[in-house]
């Protein structure tokens, strides 16, 4: 109503664009083209933001329909994430007294595998008789099959703590790096580990003040896969055309990129690449950028790149940071305390399954 400038936003350039408009008894007239595949575009007035839902077209003029489920390819933009499950030891007290650090770990680790608490996080008062100004000891185990070339411990925390890897102490190596807070530390932790289970143990001191604290959270991030939770497995590129997080990479978010390639006889008038997918996703073909997409129903037109023989299709997706934050799934255990549960859901990263290209020739 009485819209004299509206805008609309291209979901494929992501560019505003202002829309021719008539104003006739009140009422705000415009006209413009979508991109085929839009299911909803972005208007915007002087007053107001909406999103216009557009009217969904069907088609039965194709000839035939490829499906792209072999021959795929992946490749993260940066190195993958594996979230650790760390947890407080019953003996804390006790044990944050062990001056030498590999007696320190192997008592940890010991204490570590028998607790059935399963503590998380915790604020204070504690539970445990562990109070302001008290040492306590936290620890993780992760598994290595295959020794990866990069490997970074990541914590956060910005209380009195000591890192120790297999009873290593890497508290100095430990440097302020900004990735989601301001409270992250991270330091390369390769030359402390091994094949077989390694331990991360913390010795933390609660602060001399009554406010929440937490046990330190901790993440490993480098070249390798992950096979269920915590056991680190060879880097590879091959995948299926399906989400990510079930494939190796639980906790990756960002972007990466699945590449593959088919065969075509001859070059079809009109193609429709269709992506079964819920996140932002770039698609190249032959090396020609047809656009981005992040919403349904996330259909190209991609015959402009086709060529006759082999062809190339490149999908590069952005997905949210989910995977990565959740972290894990706890639940309330008692005051102040949260206590893990089973593991947590995979996020819906990347493809769902495999594409299809409608094909007219």
């Amino acid at each position: 109503k009485n819209a004299k400038n509206v805008y609309y936003m291209n979901p494929v350039d992501g560019k505003i664009y202002k829309v021719d408009t008539a104003v006739e008894n009140g009422i705000s007239k415009f006209a413009f083209t979508a991109p085929s595949y839009s299911v909803s575009v972005i208007l915007a007035t002087d007053n107001e933001i909406k999103a216009l839902a557009m009217p969904e077209k069907k088609c039965n003029c194709f000839d035939s329909v490829i499906s792209l489920e072999d021959n795929w390819s992946f490749k993260t933009a940066e190195d993958n994430w594996a979230i650790l499950r760390t947890k407080m030891v019953p003996s804390s007290k006790e044990l944050a007294k062990e001056t030498d650090s590999f007696k320190l770990n192997e008592l940890a680790v010991k204490d570590f595998k028998e607790n059935t608490n399963d503590i998380a996080v915790f604020e204070l008062p504690g539970g445990f008789g562990i109070y302001n100004n008290d040492e306590y000891i936290a620890c993780a185990l992760f598994d290595i099959k295959a020794m990866p070339s990069r490997l970074k411990l990541i914590i956060e925390t910005e209380e009195y703590t000591k890192v120790y890897i297999n009873g290593n102490d890497v508290t100095a190596d430990l440097k302020r790096v900004r990735l989601w807070g301001t409270k992250e530390k991270e330091a390369d932790i390769l030359k402390h580990v091994k094949k077989g289970e390694n331990s991360l143990v913390f010795k933390c001191r609660v602060p001399n003040f009554l406010a929440p604290h937490c046990i330190p959270a901790s993440l490993l991030r480098g070249d390798f896969k992950l096979d269920g939770v915590s056991t680190l497995i060879k880097m590879s590129s091959k995948i299926k055309p399906e989400i990510w997080t079930n494939q190796g990479f639980k906790n990756y978010s960002g972007v990466a990129t699945y590449t593959t390639s088919f065969e075509l006889d001859s070059v079809p008038s009109r193609a429709v690449l269709s992506l079964p997918t819920t996140d932002v996703v770039k698609v190249i073909v032959n090396g020609k950028n047809l656009g981005t997409s992040f919403t349904k129903p996330y259909d190209f037109e991609v015959a402009s790149a086709l060529k006759e023989g082999k062809n190339t299709l490149k999908l590069e997706f952005t997905s949210c940071n989910k995977s990565v934050m959740q972290a894990e799934n706890y639940d309330l255990y008692y005051q102040g305390y949260l206590k893990y549960l089973g593991e947590a859901e995979n996020v819906e990263s990347g493809l769902i399954s495999s594409p299809t290209i409608k094909i007219k020739k």
